[in-house]
């Protein structure tokens, strides 16, 4: 919010705060931006958190009647018309028989490395041909592209861009994978739940420990092997 908007004593000033604080603040001046930034978190009058582990991240910077928890909404009556829409896979990509993960491509927290690597990892050590569908758009595209040149994965990892729909992507894949380093909530994991498909995700420090409710669908961030061993899908014929 605006530093002008603090001024009119008649408003009612609400943060919404999205994001792990681990990843917020770093580098040779993090305690200090830190301590700016909880002194301008006081001026607010509500504090909405949108996990557990963010609640009590943000509980030693505000007081308790300021805090709230609310998760992020998941609108089912409309993900699953939009999911039933029509859509076009790449060729050799067969409906039902892909791995999918959506996110921005920036690898400073999305982690499509991790994700792309345990796809070499798991075709080799299971003699399959799994094919991944990534959707999504950003500035780390020509990185992770190389990298599938790289690794001689051009007919098993496909890029599809931004979709402004990506539910009938989802809807048929036969996995969707979150392999983020953070996140705050990890909203696309609810989404493939409501589509009925099966999500395994990393164990970030907040989100996806709240949604998927099994040890082994969670893995350590940033481990390709146990990536490629985590799912019933990779391990099982």
């Amino acid at each position: 919010m605006p530093d002008y908007f603090f001024k009119y004593k008649n408003l009612t000033k609400i943060i919404f705060v999205h994001f792990s604080l681990d990843h917020l603040f770093s580098g040779l001046l993090k305690s200090y931006r830190i301590d700016r930034w909880a002194k301008k978190l006081k001026q607010y009058d509500f504090i909405l958190a949108i996990s557990k582990r963010g609640y009590s991240q943000l509980k030693p910077f505000c007081n308790t009647d300021q805090l709230r928890l609310i998760y992020n909404p998941t609108f089912e009556k409309e993900i699953i018309p939009l999911s039933l829409q029509e859509y076009q896979l790449p060729d050799g990509v067969i409906n039902g028989e892909y791995i999918i993960s959506v996110g921005r491509l920036d690898e400073n927290q999305k982690d499509f490395t991790s994700l792309i690597k345990a796809i070499k990892i798991a075709n080799a050590n299971y003699n399959q041909s799994y094919k991944l569908l990534i959707v999504g758009a950003g500035r780390d595209k020509e990185y992770l592209e190389k990298l599938v040149i790289d690794n001689s994965l051009q007919k098993f990892v496909f890029f599809i861009g931004n979709q402004r729909n990506p539910y009938p992507y989802i809807a048929n894949s036969s996995l969707l994978v979150l392999s983020t380093k953070f996140e705050g909530f990890g909203n696309v994991l609810l989404e493939a739940i409501i589509l009925g498909k099966l999500a395994i995700s990393s164990d970030c420090l907040t989100g996806p420990s709240e949604i998927l409710n099994h040890e082994k669908l969670l893995v350590p961030v940033g481990n390709s092997r146990l990536l490629a061993g985590s799912d019933p899908c990779f391990t099982l014929n």
